[in-house]
């Protein structure tokens, strides 16, 4: 799956609703209210979440749908008892456990509701799970509410205690690592200079003294001119409109960088800029942001001219 579709699938999974269609002989849609929250396995060879931390710089809220278990190399089987398995039985299984619990459920519904309440309850107190884990919440708590009433219909003697202290434990390091992927405006901005670390232009922004020429560059980009380094005046500009088209796709708030910028440097600005003074080709301004490099801790290793 591509990354997109991971980021549209943890949604449409969680939180879906179906598409809305016309009427067959009039100019009027048909009113459909069909809405899911369904639990959905999947497997792969990729990491969802990785692949939703490409897409985006704050995966947050994909990645919180989704509970991302890896299953590494089994040996207890021999090559012979995998192919039974695997090859024979399993095509010809459709599953019977379907039938029974649902009859039970149906049969004992109140009780089966009071159940999954209460398995949530006490499984967020031991996972120490908060609203954010909502989904990991209602999965944990379906998945235990299911094997405990699947126990007692005699469909499996899996020791329960022992799943609910590993899943405690994975969910409690799964809670943290989530959270550390959280968005940080100059990270952001690291991250944008660094893609872009070819498409710098660096060079004074004064005449030299000596002629009462233009100083040639130190550096000039390969690509699209985006950002511009002046070591005379110590200020780096970044050309808008590069940087927003960037910021919406990787669903970073531009103005969430601008603040992170601006509290570090008070008088940095927004305004129209040569971005091209001092190369080949100067030509007209652009609207572009710019700040002192030194404020906000950005060091250039650029050799300058003796």
């Amino acid at each position: 799956m591509s990354e997109e579709a991971v980021s549209d699938i943890s949604y449409g999974v969680s939180q879906g609703r179906s598409n809305n269609r016309m009427k067959a002989n009039s100019n009027e849609m048909r009113l459909n209210n069909t809405r899911w929250a369904l639990p959905a396995i999947f497997s792969g060879n990729s990491s969802m979440h990785d692949k939703m931390a490409v897409l985006k710089a704050t995966p947050e809220s994909e990645q919180l749908r989704i509970v991302e278990v890896g299953i590494h190399a089994d040996n207890s089987m021999t090559k012979e008892e995998s192919d039974e398995l695997f090859e024979q039985t399993l095509p010809e299984h459709y599953g019977h456990a379907g039938p029974i619990l649902t009859q039970h459920f149906l049969a004992n519904l109140d009780a089966a509701k009071k159940m999954l309440h209460e398995t949530q309850k006490r499984f967020d107190i031991d996972a120490k799970l908060s609203q954010k884990q909502r989904f990991y919440s209602a999965g944990a708590a379906m998945a235990f509410t299911g094997a405990i009433l699947a126990k007692e219909q005699g469909l499996h003697d899996i020791d329960i205690d022992k799943v609910w202290a590993w899943a405690v434990k994975y969910f409690s390091e799964l809670r943290e690592s989530v959270q550390s992927a959280k968005s940080d405006p100059l990270a952001n901005l690291g991250a944008y200079l660094n893609e872009h670390n070819r498409n710098l232009l660096v060079v004074d922004d004064a005449n030299d003294k000596r002629t009462g020429l233009t100083k040639a560059p130190l550096k000039i980009p390969y690509g699209p001119l985006m950002t511009r380094y002046e070591p005379d005046t110590g200020l780096l500009w970044i050309a808008i409109d590069p940087l927003r088209i960037w910021c919406t796709q990787k669903q970073i708030g531009f103005k969430d960088i601008t603040d992170g910028i601006k509290a570090l440097d008070p008088n940095s600005v927004i305004k129209k800029k040569g971005m091209a003074k001092g190369s080949e080709l100067d030509t007209f301004s652009v609207n572009a942001l710019g700040f002192s490099v030194e404020k906000v801790k950005i060091k250039f290793n650029i050799p300058t001219e003796e």
